[in-house]
């Protein structure tokens, strides 16, 4: 899934956590443990991610968190996605109760379904009083026939312009082309799958494109090279099946060395495969 409107979780204002789930997936558990000891309630900001960084959507102040014991509590949320605008969490206190949740990141689509059916009424309504559906007939009387041939003049014959056709430009493939990837994923989403076979059908032959993976800066240096080449292993065996076998394809992986951003809670852009046009093939 694209890392847009991905939804996210921040404790109490500490760090933000991706815990979204595909709207493809039935749902997403995920397990917090940045409830302090002793600690009975907890302020839980529900992000959306934007162009311009997180977005709280929504706060809640969840209540009755406190258990025995000197261990710190563990919260427990179930993520489902029921639409492009809606997540319904539940999340599970320790004491096994649980509290409903839903999160509202757009507008949806059956409001913009009913303004369409409006706008479209209005329309047909509009060209109904043009066409004459409320315009008077006037009747006047003729007496012959022949006052009617003397009052016509003729019509003019229409002139036939002979245009040219408009030639409509063929799409052309895109210098670069970015999918993303879950944290520590290297599993094609749905809609990176998507996006590769639309950007396939606009290689054309003899060309040559260079994939490559890139990972956010978590872990080792080996670890992150190596996730990355993962990366575009599995975005090079998706594409090579669609494209024509011309097409010559470089496959590299650079680790966390080239990241579009240093800010610790904006890492999702990082864990990405890019595709570029290298030049012609051979």
């Amino acid at each position: 899934m694209n890392y847009m409107d991905s939804l996210g979780i921040a404790i109490d204002g500490g760090r933000y956590v991706r815990i979204d789930s595909s709207i493809n997936d039935l749902y997403r558990t995920v397990r917090l443990r940045t409830i302090r000891v002793g600690q009975d309630s907890a302020k839980l900001d529900f992000y959306v991610f934007r162009k311009k960084g997180p977005v709280v959507r929504k706060s809640v102040l969840l209540k009755g968190l406190s258990q025995n014991g000197d261990t710190s509590t563990e919260l427990t949320l179930k993520v489902e996605r029921r639409s492009f605008a809606v997540w319904e969490i539940t999340a599970r206190k320790p004491d096994g109760t649980v509290e409903d949740i839903r999160v509202r990141t757009g507008i949806g689509l059956w409001p913009l379904i009913i303004a369409a059916v409006a706008l479209l009424l209005f329309g047909g309504w509009l060209l109904f009083r043009l066409v004459g559906g409320d315009s008077p007939v006037v009747s006047s009387p003729v007496s012959t026939v022949s006052e009617i041939t003397e009052k016509i003049e003729p019509a003019e014959t229409p002139q036939l312009i002979e245009s040219e056709p408009i030639e409509t430009p063929a799409p052309q493939f895109p210098t670069q082309t970015i999918v993303y990837f879950r944290p520590e994923s290297a599993k094609l989403s749905n809609a990176a799958m998507a996006e590769l076979k639309t950007l396939a059908g606009l290689i054309p032959e003899g060309i040559g494109i260079e994939i490559s993976g890139h990972c956010a800066n978590y872990g080792t240096e080996r670890g992150r090279r190596v996730l990355s080449r993962v990366r575009a292993d599995a975005v090079a065996d998706y594409l090579s099946g669609l494209i024509p076998f011309s097409v010559s394809i470089d496959v590299k992986g650079y680790g966390g060395s080239r990241p579009l951003n240093r800010d610790s809670e904006l890492q999702d852009v990082n864990r990405r495969v890019e595709i570029n046009l290298s030049g012609d093939g051979g």
